[in-house]
């Protein structure tokens, strides 16, 4: 296993093990490895034999530490119908440098009288971050709908991969009507009365 700390990798840690060809599993610390807290282990198994060896099978084992903190104090500002700023402050603390977040939402609507969510794959967008700051915003202004419940999140993106999610739900806007009302009609209900008929515009 590879040992890596801090985002940099160290070979100096490899060690080999040989099983029977059936075996299926391996508890490396029973062999006597000094495993270390906070720390990711990069783990290669491959069969062999006498005519060579198969395709290495790879695998990063993330240890306590590695995964990014979560965003804290994630806030929606409704701008628009149509639009939303999303502000956050970046974690508290990381072993590793951010080098961006993952901005996801998707809609909640009303479905034979039962909520369910829209479609279902999250739109998103990777925001990056070049430097430190306190607060980071984003306007998300695509693919929105007015008077929508929506779901909206974010992960740190880090050296080592994403961390986990913060999500809040807002509310967008309510949007002006749009269209004309149609079939109007206009009939004397009597000497000194109008009655006025038509259907209602789709909200």
């Amino acid at each position: 296993a590879s040992r890596s700390r801090d985002g940099l990798l160290s070979q100096n840690g490899d060690r080999t093990f040989t099983v029977p060809g059936d075996q299926r599993h391996l508890n490396l610390s029973a062999l006597g490895l000094q495993l270390l807290a906070d720390t990711s282990y990069t783990v290669k198994v491959y069969a062999s034999n006498e005519k060579g060896r198969s395709q290495d099978t790879v695998l990063l084992v993330p240890q306590d530490g590695d995964v990014p903190a979560v965003p804290s104090s994630l806030n929606v500002n409704v701008t628009s119908p149509t639009s939303v700023t999303l502000s956050w402050q970046p974690p508290a603390e990381t072993r590793f440098r951010i080098t961006g977040y993952v901005l996801f939402w998707r809609a909640l609507r009303l479905e034979n009288q039962m909520y369910a969510w829209g479609e279902p794959d999250w739109d998103s967008v990777a925001v990056d971050q070049s430097s430190p700051v306190a607060t980071v915003e984003h306007e998300i202004s695509r693919g929105l709908d007015g008077r929508t419940r929506y779901r909206f999140g974010v992960v740190t993106l880090s050296t080592m991969g994403f961390g986990e999610a913060k999500v809040v739900d807002a509310y967008t806007e309510e949007i002006a009507p749009v269209g004309r009302v149609e079939d109007l009609t206009v009939t004397a209900a009597g000497p000194t009365t109008l009655q006025v008929t038509w259907e209602p515009l789709q909200l």
